[in-house]
């Protein structure tokens, strides 16, 4: 067990009312108690705030920072400069942690710059990371995983708003570079809850979007791009392929297509 290790859990609230205080109960009730919360509320108009504010008073682990609505990648940013923990694990408002889950991570975080749990027991490095991203093979997010503070430099959080579909790939592609090695761990503590109203699920991506995401990719992996070719590129023929299956508005003419074609 890594010890004397404070981690800093930030969750970005936006309209949560309804799953929030379960959200926050778990985190107060882990097992690892060298922890502080940040509730970053991003311009709620429910009573999100409020609850935010009221366990602020109530928990001096819990501190709250309001401000107007800018999106997740913002609020985790804005979570991030106001923490002050060596580790970072962000948490989704309307999802819940087990009460190992953050003893469960740090204890595996020794040496390493990042804990990714829910996957296949290995250890990674920057490059390999990426390719399992690219390749689909592990979970894009940044929830479920833990990171050291030290790997958030150089504006790795600062994902513009325009982004608001894989933004979570994007950061830790942007990190891939920055780190030296992943533990990944089998254990799975931490409770997803699907959400028909989040963006994700809601917005109808096309392939206008779909290009300048894939853009933004290829420039977070920066450094990375040549021992990452061929992954790219797979991860490029799979938008095309889930385009075509989803019926979306495809022109062979267009400059990304046509590479892709030839």
């Amino acid at each position: 067990m890594a010890e004397g290790l404070k981690i800093s859990a930030i969750v970005p609230v936006y309209n949560a009312e309804d799953y929030l205080c379960e959200c926050i109960e778990s985190i107060l009730s882990q097992s690892y108690t060298d922890f502080e919360l940040i509730l970053v509320d991003d311009g709620s108009i429910d009573s999100s705030s409020i609850i935010c504010d009221e366990y602020s008073v109530k928990d001096k682990r819990v501190f709250t920072c309001h401000r107007e609505n800018k999106g997740v990648s913002a609020a985790r940013r804005i979570g991030f400069e106001q923490s002050t923990g060596a580790y970072i694990c962000f948490v989704d408002a309307n999802d819940s942690i087990s009460a190992d889950y953050l003893e469960t991570l740090v204890g595996s975080s020794y040496c390493f710059d990042v804990v990714c749990s829910g996957c296949q027991s290995e250890v990674l490095s920057g490059e390999l990371f990426s390719n399992r991203l690219l390749c689909n093979t592990m979970k894009w997010l940044l929830h479920g995983n833990l990171y050291k503070r030290d790997v958030f430099c150089n504006g790795v959080l600062a994902v513009p708003r325009e982004y608001y579909i894989g933004e979570d790939l994007i950061v830790n592609l942007r990190l891939s570079q920055i780190v030296r090695n992943v533990k990944c761990i089998s254990y799975e503590g931490y409770n997803y809850r699907f959400n028909e109203s989040s963006i994700a699920h809601s917005c109808n991506v096309n392939l206008e979007y779909e290009e300048k995401f894939i853009e933004m990719v290829g420039k977070s992996l920066g450094e990375l791009s040549n021992q990452c070719y061929d992954t790219f590129w797979a991860f490029k023929l799979r938008y095309i392929r889930t385009m075509i299956l989803t019926q979306k508005p495809l022109k062979l003419s267009n400059h990304w297509v046509h590479n892709i074609k030839i």
